[in-house]
């Protein structure tokens, strides 16, 4: 049962990697939009981390992550004979999908290493495997996402490295030696994780020089390494030796020096040092939290858990994603309760609290960004988008319309002041029809994208009886768009519509996913071509408004044909594990060919386990030594009164 309940977790898993939600902008500015501004020919907007003169983020971790597969990715699209660049959305779904993959098999194999009873690990996989954490924050490209698999595996060495012999320790601790130094230049709160499991190597290393030098070694020239890749990097000039010399470029450095800084925090918002523990933590856990309190089993990953939490608890900028490493190891390292009534309440509550946390921030948080951003990489009017109360989007997927695009971010700008902003950008050009096409001769158009919970925007939406600056709500597909221009007299103004909002010049649009009002978007129409006249009053007057055909719109062909043939390559070994990894007893298995549970010896590998078959072992040796001493009390008895006849038939 339980390798259904996981196989069917997995396709879980899948199903919201490849949904379009957008937790944070980090996931794109801090990894993969770097990255693909290197390889493919896609304009990037670099932040702050990578433009300042002490640059805080090293690219050393994203080429291996991150590059590797767009490399590849690059080398199979020219292979197939495909000319140009890849569409960026393409190179997107495949992060994704690699997230997912990579989560699936390094996290989930990390967790059978470092558990060995099989009960327990059992539970400890569909444990992680169901948290809506596991779903959304380890399928997305997030640095917190690499670094929860790298704190695992480091831990998995460190058994490893206290398990082994002489010959297989220094070649784990060399391993241990280049995943250390790859998780600090990826986030320096990563040897928080591993401040008490680290103290358990110090006595090991002093019995084993070899094993210290070899750590040393590692991570001595992996940290050369690093530094090499950033410099090289962030230096606008070919480096020499001098450079690496006199001027080396240490992000790790810099990044510390930034954050130990309470004015630099406070840009970014300053929180109670209880934040992690009362507030994060619950976030991430849910009913997992209470359990974390009242039955947690003592473990190596517990103690990393907890280290972990405490060192970034001393820091007065907290994010909930920057726990994600405790999440698999607190998850991996509780008990269920005993009382089946509360047993039973527990789960229902960890399977309602996922599912709700899940589909928040699986699929309708920021979820209308990706394909908004998609949407405006078609428009061939679109010169302006302003973006208003939305995370700042991802350009580089806006394939190649950067050079012509201007995207402007006014995420906390009020309402009065976003109106004269659109004001000023607002034009009117040639007038277009959706029906013959003529929007596209057109060469400016500004869009505004906004979520539907902007319902400051509302009252100009009716376009009745307002001058200037209006309007217009169109739905295409599943996204909302509202369309607004400034109207002069006697113009006449056509917002055409088809399977995207297509707008005349100097319109603009806001866009936003369904899941910003779910009941306002199945009131509306599919599709909806509405045309607008102004006369010279300033008066607009709604001229026609029909509903769209859709019917030729749906083909399968080009991108979607290989993403369907890339679903089918990953589905299909999943069906077969499916397949064969369920009712093995009844398909394959000889019956009674292996011996019962209960007749079969079992080692004992957990704690408790093993204090009770101590005390079952020394109630046996009792007993076994009271029975001794009885046998021996009477063979001595046994033994006098023989004597005692002996004695007797002489006298």
């Amino acid at each position: 049962m339980w390798r259904r309940t996981y196989l069917f977790l997995v396709l879980v898993r899948l199903w919201f990697a490849l949904s379009p939600s957008y937790l944070h902008p980090d996931e794109n500015f801090q990894g993969p939009e770097v990255i693909a501004g290197e390889i493919f020919s896609y304009p990037v907007r670099r932040t702050w981390e990578f433009t300042s003169d002490h640059p805080i983020r090293s690219v050393f971790p994203l080429w291996p992550v991150y590059g590797l597969p767009m490399l590849l990715l690059r080398w199979l699209w020219i292979g197939n004979g495909n000319d140009g660049e890849i569409p960026p959305i393409a190179v997107f779904w495949t992060l994704r999908v690699l997230m997912f993959i990579v989560g699936f098999v390094l996290e989930d194999w990390a967790l059978h290493e470092l558990i060995q009873s099989q009960r327990y690990r059992r539970l400890a996989v569909l444990l992680v495997a169901s948290s809506y954490v596991t779903w959304t924050y380890q399928t997305h490209t997030f640095s917190n996402s690499i670094e929860t698999l790298v704190v695992a595996w480091s831990l998995v060495l460190i058994e490893r490295i206290l398990a082994s012999p002489q010959r297989n320790s220094i070649l784990a601790s060399t391993v241990l030696g280049i995943v250390a130094v790859f998780g600090v230049f990826n986030r320096i709160t990563f040897p928080a994780f591993l401040l008490i499991p680290g103290f358990r190597l110090l006595p090991y290393y002093w019995k084993n020089p070899l094993s210290f030098i070899a750590i040393l070694t590692a991570g001595i020239c992996t940290t050369a390494l690093a530094i090499t890749a950033d410099t090289a990097f962030y230096t606008p000039h070919s480096i020499s030796w001098s450079d690496l010399i006199r001027n080396p470029v240490l992000t790790p450095v810099n990044n510390l020096l930034y954050n130990i800084q309470p004015e630099n925090l406070a840009k970014h918002g300053l929180h109670p040092w209880y934040q992690h523990l009362l507030v994060n933590l619950p976030q991430l856990l849910g009913p997992a939290t209470f359990l974390l309190f009242l039955r947690p089993r003592r473990s190596l990953r517990l103690y990393s858990a907890i280290s972990g939490i405490v060192v970034l608890s001393l820091s007065q900028h907290q994010e909930a994603r920057f726990l994600l490493p405790t999440v698999p190891l607190i998850l991996s390292s509780v008990r269920l309760p005993r009382n089946e009534k509360v047993l039973r309440v527990w789960t229902a509550s960890w399977i309602i609290f996922n599912l709700a946390l899940g589909a928040l921030m699986g699929v309708y948080h920021q979820g209308g960004i990706i394909p908004a951003q998609v949407f405006m990489s078609k428009q061939p009017d679109a010169t302006q988008a302003v973006w208003w109360k939305t995370y700042m989007p991802p350009i580089w997927l806006l394939n190649g319309k950067n050079e012509v695009l201007r995207t402007r971010d006014v995420m906390g700008m009020k309402g009065e002041a976003l109106l004269e902003e659109l004001t000023q950008l607002a034009t009117c050009d040639t007038p277009a029809d959706r029906r013959t096409n003529e929007y596209l001769k057109e060469k400016n158009g500004t869009y505004l994208v906004a979520p539907l919970s902007a319902t400051w925007l509302d009252p100009y939406l009716e376009n009745k009886g307002l001058e200037g600056l209006r309007f217009r709500e169109v739905k295409p597909g599943a996204l909302i768009a509202w369309m607004w221009r400034q109207a002069w007299p006697g113009t006449r103004i056509t917002f055409p519509s088809r399977t995207a909002v297509r707008r005349s010049s100097g319109s603009s649009a806001r866009i936003s996913a369904p899941h910003l009002s779910i009941r306002r978007l199945l009131q509306e129409e599919p599709f909806l071509d509405v045309k607008l006249q102004t006369q010279a009053q300033h008066t607009p007057v709604l001229c026609t408004a029909h509903a769209s055909e859709v019917g030729q719109q749906i083909k399968m062909g080009g991108l979607n044909l290989e993403v369907f043939k890339f679903g089918m390559y990953v589905m299909f070994p999943i069906g077969i594990m499916y397949y064969f990894g369920t009712n093995l007893d009844s398909r394959f298995a000889v019956p009674d060919f292996w011996p019962k549970p209960e007749n079969a010896n079992r080692v004992p590998l957990e704690r408790e386990e093993i204090h009770a078959e101590l005390e079952r072992l020394r109630a046996r040796r009792l007993y076994l030594r009271e029975q001794r001493l009885a046998a021996e009390a009477r063979a001595a008895a046994l033994a006098e009164q023989q004597q005692q006849q002996q004695q007797q038939q002489q006298e």
